[in-house]
């Protein structure tokens, strides 16, 4: 366990380092300051080939069920019950770009007859101006791709209600026919990421379909919420922005070590919201999060989120879950007329 004092003595020696921070000098810095530093082997590029190796009889199980091509070691999937939902349609679209993906299922709600079309994508990691226009441009491919499939909410209504801020999810009882959208993603980019522009081009969606990306300057999030979706944080960001105190959630939680195949984030520490569940206004609202968020946040390498680095012997992955209780909306009530001949019939 690292205590407080500790940590304190760690951030400075960190943040006091001007060469890299490999095996020798991240022990250097535990000698300095009287702490044992471990550093566990991480997983590597030869380990997941040796990992895809070894799991040539999970591909010839998915092949048995019809899935055809490469397993992925770091995909996205999809979960529900059968015995609540039916599935009417599943798509995935692998034109966003190399290493990162989205899958599509549209759900048939079995007691309210309601429509769910539920989206998980995973956007390009990185925090240079380069690696934001790039997650720019896929959130602009996924969002054509839902267009041109009509699996987005009535665009007016929603982008409007997903900016509003005047009750939080909560608090809202939303009635309408529109399907419900929800987007779950590890989206690489913090509430707070600096916004970028990214000039109009084409770009083909799914059907190879020729359309225009959006232009403007905005962030991951501020694209996202153009879908007409609102965040699962919506309710925490609008608390910290009248509260004047930190955004305190996080859903990363890491220092990279020596290992790490991405060099130029070794030492630096991941302390910030990345992954969102993002929902239509419309069509549902946000009850609760079904497991409470790790608050850690409001700055990096502050004593208690170095006390609890992930992964651990009680999170093994290196973020931690995002579960959100949402409400599926009533349907509109009939107009008097039609209900007093409902009632007669």
């Amino acid at each position: 366990a690292i205590n407080a004092q500790r940590s304190a003595e760690l951030e400075s020696a960190i943040r006091g380092s001007r060469g890299g921070l490999g095996v020798g000098r991240l022990t250097k810095i535990g000698t300095e300051i009287k702490m044992d530093l471990n550093f566990p082997g991480e997983v590597t590029s030869k380990s997941i080939k040796k990992l895809r190796t070894s799991s040539d009889c999970v591909s010839e199980d998915l092949a048995k069920m019809g899935v055809t091509g490469a397993l992925d070691d770091d995909g996205v999937a999809i979960f529900w019950k059968r015995t609540r939902f039916e599935p009417t349609s599943t798509a995935a679209f692998q034109e966003i770009s190399k290493g990162c993906g989205v899958v599509r299922v549209s759900l048939l709600d079995k007691e309210t007859k309601k429509d769910v079309v539920v989206v998980a994508a995973h956007l390009k990691s990185g925090n240079s101006e380069k690696d934001s226009r790039a997650r720019a441009t896929q959130v602009a491919r996924i969002k054509t791709w839902l267009q041109a499939n009509n699996m987005l909410p009535n665009a007016a209504n929603a982008h409007a209600n997903a900016h509003s801020n005047n009750s939080s999810p909560s608090d809202s009882h939303p009635k309408t026919t529109e399907p419900c959208v929800v987007l779950c993603l590890d989206a690489n980019a913090s509430p707070f990421e600096p916004s970028v522009k990214v000039p109009d081009r084409d770009s083909k969606a799914g059907g190879g379909k020729e359309r225009k990306e959006e232009a403007g300057a905005d962030n991951t999030l501020g694209r996202l919420r153009g879908f007409g979706l609102r965040s699962c944080w919506d309710a925490d960001l609008e608390k910290a922005r009248k509260s004047g105190n930190p955004f305190d959630p996080v859903t990363v939680n890491k220092i990279r070590g020596p290992l790490s195949d991405q060099k130029a984030k070794v030492g630096q520490h991941s302390c910030s919201v990345i992954d969102y569940v993002m929902y239509s206004p419309q069509a549902c609202s946000q009850v609760q999060f079904a497991l409470e968020p790790v608050r850690v946040g409001g700055s990096k390498f502050n004593a208690k989120a170095l006390a609890c680095l992930i992964p651990n012997m009680e999170v093994p992955s290196d973020h931690y879950p995002v579960a959100v209780d949402l409400r599926l909306a009533s349907p509109p009530s009939p107009p008097p007329a039609a209900a007093a001949a409902a009632a007669a019939a």
